[in-house]
């Protein structure tokens, strides 16, 4: 605001008198919260990431309610099969004309089914009503990693395009090698937002993948071992807008997480029958503390040998139906209180299936479920 003075010459008295005007200027705005609540869950062999379909201009204006676009999409271009299928749908495009079949568009982002099917009944879990939804069924020979995004929607396009650019110089430079690992891809997406720290992209991300690894070995009774991998083979990672991650068992970023995040942390939880009593046990174990979290490790046990674990445990032990049917619930008690959430929420399943030739194939599961249309 720069005040200018101006001359004026008062009539008929004949002397000058000055008069202070102020100048307001319009004010620089460039970042623009475009809503969006995204979430994740890590298995022990599969993992979940789902966001809401609703876009606003930052207040109560809707803009769209099919937004999948910069939400939701594949990191590392990974082509898939040909046996792509969907619930009552056509083949060759799924029922949602998407000419490159399968749930991905062309540019990663997943595709927001348009027919209605009956979700299976393994689907339900307690009370639940979750009686209506859509399925796309996709399989890769490489695993994808995806990353959520909410925020600013032109930023975390803009974050979108430059991800898939550097992973695919990546993989022409290493002569079609296979994609990065959830591990590289999400010390990437860490370096390519501290990159911008002084201009960050607005966007608040969540990374969510499987690793590659060999055919589990079986232990003597021919069952897979559980105790090869303590911290699973499912990785979710959660970021702020300048790149600080943690890899967590359930995450959740963007409008409502405040409300999503402990609902979904108490569904997921796992605590001791004292607990359910509303005793506080005192462990007699080496760990000497109170049992309050299940998950927590003790820092004793969180090294083993150079590698590092973190501070809880990265992955939950209920199965990927059980899973989506606590997301939705969590959704749709979201929805009931913040308004820039509603109309659809989408879920992918990505789970690996392992064959007896030591091949290993993964395969997506997209799903839709009804939220409020306030």
């Amino acid at each position: 605001m720069f005040p200018k003075i101006i001359l004026s010459m008062s009539l008929g008295l004949g002397f000058f008198t000055l008069i202070p005007i102020a100048f307001t200027t319009a004010k620089f705005e460039p970042y623009a919260l475009n809503g969006g609540l995204v979430s994740a869950v890590a298995g022990k062999d599969y993992v979940i990431i789902a966001s809401d379909t609703r876009m606003t201009d930052g207040g109560y204006s809707i803009m769209t309610r099919d937004y999948m676009t910069s939400r939701i999409w594949d990191a590392t271009g990974v082509s898939s099969s040909a046996s792509s299928s969907s619930l009552d749908g056509d083949d060759n495009d799924n029922g949602n004309g998407n000419p490159y079949g399968g749930g991905l568009n062309s540019d990663g982002s997943l595709v927001i089914p348009k027919k209605e099917a009956s979700v299976p009944a393994s689907y339900e879990i307690d009370e639940n009503d979750i009686n209506e939804g859509i399925s796309i069924k996709t399989s890769f020979t490489q695993c994808p990693t995806f990353i959520a995004s909410a925020g600013c929607a032109s930023d975390c396009e803009a974050l979108k395009r430059k991800m898939r650019s550097e992973i695919s110089a990546h993989k022409y430079w290493n002569h079609g090698a296979g994609t990065l690992t959830p591990s590289g891809i999400a010390n990437l997406l860490m370096m390519t937002l501290y990159s911008r720290r002084t201009f960050p992209f607005y966007s608040f991300c969540i990374l969510a993948g499987l690793d590659a690894s060999p055919s589990p070995s079986l232990d003597e009774h021919g069952d897979e071992d559980e105790n090869e991998n303590e911290d699973g083979n499912a990785h979710v990672h959660v970021y702020d807008a300048i790149g600080s991650h943690e890899r967590v068992a359930v995450a959740s970023a963007g409008n409502g997480r405040e409300m999503l995040q402990p609902i979904l942390d108490r569904l997921f939880a796992t605590g001791t029958e004292a607990e359910a009593d509303g005793e506080i046990e005192i462990a007699n174990s080496k760990k000497s503390k109170l049992n309050r979290d299940d998950r927590a490790i003790h820092p004793s046990e969180q090294r083993v040998g150079l590698k590092l674990l973190p501070p809880v445990e990265t992955y939950v032990k209920c199965n990927e139906r059980e899973a989506v049917g606590m997301l939705v619930r969590g959704y749709r008690s979201v929805a009931e209180r913040e308004i820039s959430i509603g109309d659809n929420v989408v879920v992918c399943v990505l789970k690996r299936h392992w064959r007896g030739t030591g091949t290993t194939r993964f395969e997506t599961e997209v799903l839709r479920f009804p939220l409020k249309k306030h």
